[in-house]
C-alpha cells in the first residue's frame, strides 16, 4: 500500500475512530514503517528499513552478527 494511502487512513481514523486508530497504528509499524505525527494531527509514514524484514537490513549495514 503506498504511503500516500496510509497516511490519509492514519489521518482520517485519528479523528473519528481512536480505538481502530491505534489498532492500526500498530499494524503499520509492524510492517515495517515509521509513522510521525504533528500536533495537528497530520501523518508521515516512512520506510523503517531497521526493523523490515525482521531487521536484517540492520545487521547488514551494522556489521551485526
Amino acid at each position: 500500500m503506498p504511503n500516500e494511502e496510509l497516511v490519509k487512513e492514519l489521518d482520517k481514523l485519528y479523528f473519528t475512530d481512536p480505538e481502530r486508530y491505534l489498532q492500526r497504528l500498530q499494524n503499520i509499524k509492524n510492517g515495517g514503517y515509521k509513522v510521525l505525527r504533528n500536533a495537528a494531527g497530520k501523518h508521515k509514514v516512512e520506510v523503517n528499513l531497521n526493523t523490515m524484514f525482521g531487521g536484517i537490513f540492520g545487521d547488514i549495514f551494522s556489521g551485526g552478527d
